[in-house]
């Protein structure tokens, strides 16, 4: 399947997926994976919506920080404190096996307000996809 067609069918399934926690923007990044994975194995695909999952896991973990914070911090500096430490995770989770800038994406807007839980669920529509679309690594996995 062309990659553009794929990113299309992955975009509309992911908005779909989205559409009932409000987080149809979520699907943007996982459209661009799809996009960049080009015709890549169905290993390339599983580490890249990995990226996705943990990313948008680091976010809302330190996005649970933000009431904590601004409970002891002034409001400003608990909330600049839990964007701080979401962007060094994900930042951080760059550094490794796992590296997929779009997957950044996935993970700011779980900082920025989107439910962890919609981006997963995206995510597992896309594995579902990009498994389905994308041709076996060499082993056949």
């Amino acid at each position: 399947m062309k990659p553009r067609l794929r990113a299309g069918l992955v975009c509309l399934a992911c908005i779909a997926a989205g559409s009932p926690w409000g987080a149809e923007a979520g699907a943007f990044p996982l459209a661009v994976t799809a996009l960049l994975l080009g015709d890549g194995s169905r290993a390339h695909g599983r580490l890249a919506v990995a990226s996705h999952l943990l990313s948008a896991a680091l976010a809302g973990g330190a996005a649970g920080l933000a009431p904590a914070a601004t409970a002891v911090l002034p409001e400003a500096l608990g909330i600049g404190l839990h964007w701080l430490v979401g962007c060094g995770l994900l930042l951080a989770l760059q550094a490794g096996r796992l590296r997929h800038p779009p997957a950044l994406a996935s993970g700011g807007a779980v900082l920025a307000g989107l439910p962890a839980t919609a981006v997963a669920a995206q995510a597992a529509v896309a594995l579902f996809l990009l498994h389905h679309f994308a041709r076996p690594a060499p082993g056949g996995h």
